[in-house]
């Protein structure tokens, strides 16, 4: 039969949140936060293995290095069976169980040879530790806080077009400035800061709608045959190319949802965002992206990861034919 902590880190391999639940100790903290927190971040954890398509952890132990904190402290690695991606931890223990359990972000393995890939952590922000005392302007902060995001943020799947999140951003942002910096170590403040950043974000490439129509009917009267002409697009809109570059890649890329009209705020928020108000750049984006890359390729007389602007491989390029032909 196993000991507890036998039982304690297998389940740990296996994932298990449910056994840990019931095994491990209510009147104990673990990483300075009480066990429901705690347990609520590990599964976290877990679920980040688990969308990597990893079905068991294999433990390696090792010891921390960290010479701020646990140096020589010994641990155990749980490296993901299919994507090497490891977590690590220090189990604090007695004779017959682990009196704390807290992540290690400087963990060297025993075993010689064993390859591993991404770091996952679990972070406890100063509010979610058990001796956390708040004081009077923190709750009135969290509250504001709280308000700002539930106005967005419903049990329902919330539609939204740029009218509402507009007025939403101008509502707020005075409340969004106070934070100086992300607010890392102070959970209820993250919600909202995350949710006003990524709604900012998204909002920001509005701003180049109109440069961006100019460019599709500009593009529209081109004959595209003409390699010259196709050539002086590219270079005149090289930089509003460059502003969007990350439009497609961080929000419209899911074909299914553009073809739907709405597409899901990043970090799995319930909210979708209307695709028509982002029609000209989305567009532009696209047209841009199709002969950008093969003129580059083309013309590039350079690596690839040194390559610079469109407008100076077209003049090496030139240059370089020049020379061959003196």
């Amino acid at each position: 039969m196993k000991n507890i902590k036998e039982t304690i880190l297998e389940s740990f391999s296996k994932m298990d949140i449910e056994m840990l639940g019931l095994i491990l100790d209510d009147s104990r903290t673990y990483q300075d936060a009480k066990k429901e927190i705690f347990l609520r971040k590990l599964n976290d954890v877990f679920k980040k293995f688990k969308n990597t398509n990893d079905n068991l952890l294999v433990a390696h132990r090792g010891r921390c290095l960290s010479d701020d904190c646990n140096k020589g402290c010994k641990g155990i690695s749980f490296i993901g069976n299919n994507s090497n991606n490891h977590a690590d931890f220090i189990f604090e223990e007695n004779e017959i169980d682990f009196k704390d359990i807290y992540h290690c972000s400087n963990f060297k393995i025993d075993t010689p040879g064993v390859y591993i890939s991404d770091e996952i952590s679990l972070f406890v922000s100063k509010d979610e530790k058990a001796d956390f005392i708040p004081s009077i302007g923190y709750l009135a902060r969290v509250q504001k806080c709280e308000r700002a995001y539930s106005e967005l943020i419903k049990n329902e799947i919330t539609y939204i077009s740029k009218n509402d999140y507009f007025y939403w951003l101008e509502k707020n942002h005075e409340l969004f400035k106070t934070f100086e910096l992300p607010p890392l170590l102070y959970n209820a403040f993250d919600k909202f800061y995350t949710l006003y950043w990524q709604v900012q974000d998204i909002s920001s490439y509005l701003k180049f709608n109109s440069e961006a129509n100019n460019a599709i009917k500009e593009y529209n009267s081109l004959n595209i045959e003409n390699e010259g002409l196709l050539l002086g697009w590219l270079i005149k809109y090289e930089s509003l190319g460059t502003d969007l570059s990350l439009l497609l890649v961080d929000h419209f890329y899911n074909e299914e949802e553009l073809k739907s009209g709405y597409v899901q705020l990043r970090n799995n928020f319930n909210l979708k965002i209307s695709v028509s108000d982002f029609t000209f750049v989305i567009l532009f984006n696209q047209l841009f992206d199709n002969h950008y890359w093969e003129m580059l390729d083309k013309y590039s007389t350079i690596e690839k990861d040194d390559q610079y602007s469109l407008k100076e491989m077209i003049d090496d390029y030139e240059k370089s034919k020049n020379l061959l032909h003196k």
